[in-house]
């Protein structure tokens, strides 16, 4: 954090009374007290290699330890400090007077929050007096354990990352300001600059950096350049405004003071006094400029008795913008008896973000929010940001993008690289949820039924959806949360409960299947006569009614056995868009129900790695569809609205693939008497083009097969111009002509009987794709 000449050692303010070390020999000794001097002057860094030195000069030494785990908690905030504590007390029952408070403070800093006030409470009245001047101060950490203990249990729905070693390192870090385009963030460090200006602490000056990237993804920082930072003076980033184009400074002139520098043909110039409000013999280490540059709002110990900060508005005169107006103190509301620093305003410079060390912190600074209203001209009670925003730590310089939902803080937390880390702060995404509700036993899909989602952990965070007629749903929820979901009628009815666990969304427009079956009776039933049983076909010719359900059973396996897990989508014919899509279930089971609304043909993708693509076209039979072989007897077919289809996928890599291996192409057509390509057969065609370019080894050959109508030479000369039709297909699209043969069969290699025309002679009509070479 920002540095005072004067340094405030508010985490050490029982240190020195309690740190009464007796050591075993005089190395250890020795070694102990350089590590309590270094700790002294918060070279925490120094006083640990002195402790460890200790540590194993004479064996395990109790005061050694218990030197460790202060040093641990202070420097890390972590588990380490708990385990060193205990050791010492494990040597030596009597290590030290004040070892439970700091037992307690590490068991705070660990979020073990019963712990803490357990121990806290044994050092009260057991090893202080009641008069003793640190009773309050004890007090205020149980009542903070106790906060912290609530805001854990309801954690608020943020990411919290470290920027990693790219920005923190074994200093402090603190201050991340972001530019306008996001793509530069500054911050301060007390990373050496220059070896030969170490400070007592043994680190650096509080200097400004600046690095590039996004997120929570930048590159290696680098010294601010221009005359902002200052050789010997803790120099320290505020706030950019006015376009990026002057930049609020912290520089330790003055006990602490507020400058301004303005970039001036890309170089930051000399800072100078921003107000004289913020430039006096009080502490004033932090600031925020609202958009419109009239007014700043800024920490100051200004009439302070005991020289805590506050925090003070001031807003430019009317008549005169080049001066301000005298600072007004925030009301109580905001400003507490304890330190409030760090202001930072919303776009619209309504709400305002601070940080605490009252109010109901759960230790150290927090972050609040509290929101201005200007017909009242009064601020509402600030709200804890919660866990794991806050932390016990010191939580401080909370800022966040235009957007929002992502922002940067400064945290002493637990698992810190050393002391302040600079973190990321992301809201969870949104994830689309989407499925279908169907009659478990059918699958038929059901519409206008009311699905409610409710989050398990945190009230609020619910959605809810309506199935359509074809018993799709689709909203938005948040992701990290489980949800339970009641389907309900429209008669309020609860038809079905279930558990949706909605893990942490990586980015944006993810999206999540769900279907709920539902254990109802089916009332409208396909009777058995308008049902079709077909294996292995690729074409299907089925004349639904469109106004009823379209049902659709697959079954997927290939010569060894079923496939489970296989990507099974539907699109209509005219669309390479499928509008339902699911995986086949552990039996390489599938199921689709829709009404279909209109009468057109759709398609079947079935996809696998290693395998073939594998289309089913169910081919509505119309009058208008006599480019595709149907006849009189077709049209007067009886109408059927379930289908169950078995489909065999051909193995088709890798290396160890026989030669010979073949599959039908689906969805390849051609006008009648012709061998000009319809237009519709491009998404099946360029389904085959893809396979092909992911595995440029094969060598492939397109048959054309025919039905027996006809004479042999006809359907031999027909057969071979359609295969070379594809084959020429193919290599406009870029495969190269070496790799593909086109060969006519003509009617010699039937794959079902030619006795009839529908699901018969059709089927019989199709192209081929086989493997010549690996």
């Amino acid at each position: 954090m920002k540095n005072q000449y004067s340094l405030k050692l508010t985490s050490l303010l029982f240190l020195l009374s309690f740190l009464g070390f007796q050591a075993f020999a005089q190395s250890a000794k020795s070694l102990v007290k350089k590590g309590d001097k270094a700790l002294d002057k918060e070279n925490y860094h120094k006083a640990l290699e002195y402790y460890k030195q200790a540590n194993t000069s004479n064996g395990e030494n109790a005061d050694a330890y218990f030197g460790l785990g202060v040093t641990n908690l202070l420097l890390f905030n972590n588990k380490e400090s708990l385990d060193y504590l205990r050791k010492a007390r494990e040597l030596d029952p009597d290590v030290d007077k004040h070892y439970y408070y700091w037992l307690g403070r590490a068991f705070h800093a660990n979020l073990q929050f019963d712990s803490a006030v357990a121990s806290y409470r044994v050092y009260l009245n057991d090893e202080i007096g009641k008069n003793d001047s640190r009773q309050d101060a004890v007090k205020t950490l149980i009542l903070q354990a106790e906060f912290g203990k609530t805001y854990l249990s309801s954690p608020v729905d943020y990411q919290i990352v470290n920027l990693g070693t790219e920005v923190n390192s074994e200093y402090s870090e603190h201050s991340p300001m972001l530019t306008k385009d996001k793509q530069t963030l500054y911050f301060t460090s007390r990373r050496p600059a220059n070896p030969s200006e170490i400070t007592p602490r043994g680190d650096g000056w509080e200097n400004i950096y600046t690095t590039s990237g996004k997120g929570s993804h930048w590159s290696g920082a680098s010294l601010l350049t221009g005359q902002v930072n200052e050789r010997k003076t803790h120099t320290s980033n505020v706030q950019l405004y006015d376009n990026d184009e002057k930049m609020l400074v912290y520089k330790s002139s003055k006990f602490g003071s507020l400058y301004e520098s303005v970039l001036n043909g890309g170089t930051w110039s000399k800072p100078k006094p921003f107000a004289k409000f913020t430039n006096t013999q009080k502490f004033e280490p932090d600031g925020f400029v609202i958009k419109d540059g009239s007014v700043v709002y800024f920490a100051s110990s200004l009439d302070n008795k005991n020289g805590n900060l506050d925090l003070w508005i001031s807003r430019r005169k009317e008549e005169d913008t080049t001066k301000w107006s005298e600072p007004e103190r925030l009301p109580s509301i905001v400003n507490t008896d304890a330190d409030e620093d760090a202001p930072f305003l919303s776009e619209d410079g309504l709400t305002l973000f601070f940080s605490s060390r009252g109010h109901d912190s759960m230790g150290g600074y927090d972050v609040y929010k509290t929101t201005y209203e200007p017909f009242t001209r009064t601020w509402s009670k600030p709200v804890n940001m919660g866990y794991p925003i806050n932390t016990p730590g010191d939580d401080i310089y909370f800022m966040t993008d235009s957007t929002g939902k992502n922002g940067y803080i400064t945290s002493n937390r637990q698992g810190t690289m050393g002391q302040e880390d600079i973190y990321m702060v992301k809201m969870y995404d949104d994830v689309v949820v989407k499925g279908q509700v169907v009659i478990k036993t059918t699958k038929r899909p059901l519409g206008d039924y009311i699905l409610n989602f409710d989050s398990q952990r945190k009230l609020g965070v619910k959605g809810s959806a309506l199935s359509g007629a074809d018993g799709n749903y689709s909203l938005k929820l948040r992701s990290g949360h489980t949800y339970t979901v009641e389907v309900r009628k429209q008669n309020g009815e609860v038809v079905l409960t279930d558990d949706v666990e909605i893990p942490m969304a990586e980015g944006e427009g993810a999206e999540i299947v769900k279907n709920f079956e539902i254990d109802i009776p089916d009332t409208i039933r396909t009777a058995a006569g308008q049902r079709i049983v077909l294996q292995n076909l690729n074409l299907v010719r089925v004349k639904y009614v469109e106004t009823d359900s379209l049902l659709i059973n697959g079954e997927v396996r290939d010569n060894a056995g079923i496939l489970a897990g296989v990507l099974v989508e539907i699109r209509e014919e005219s669309s390479n868009k499928p509008f339902l899509s699911t995986k086949t279930d552990a039996n390489g089971v599938y199921h689709f129900g829709f009404i279909p609304g209109k009468q057109t043909n759709y398609v079947i993708e079935i996809t696998q790695k290693n395998y073939f693509p594998y289309l089913v076209v169910l081919n509505y039979p119309s009058p208008g569809n006599t480019n595709k072989f149907v006849t009189d007897q077709d049209l007067t077919s009886v109408a059927l609205n379930q289908v169950d289809v078995r489909s065999v996928l051909t193995y088709a890599f890798p290396i160890d693939i026989k030669e010979g291996a073949k599959a039908v192409l689906g969805g390849v057509y051609f006008d009648f008497n012709s061998a000009d390509l319809r237009p519709e057969s491009n998404f099946a065609l360029d389904k085959l083009y893809e396979f092909l370019k992911r595995n440029p080894r094969i060598i492939m050959e397109i048959g054309g097969h025919t039905d027996n109508l006809g004479t042999a030479y006809v359907n031999k000369f027909l057969s071979q111009k359609r295969a070379q039709a594809v084959v020429n297909y193919l290599i406009k699209k870029g495969i190269d002509k070496k790799r593909l043969t086109a060969v006519g069969y003509g009617f010699t290699q039937p794959i079902t009987t030619n006795d009839h025309e529908l699901n018969g002679r059709d089927v019989n009509r199709r192209v081929e794709v086989k493997i010549l070479r690996k």
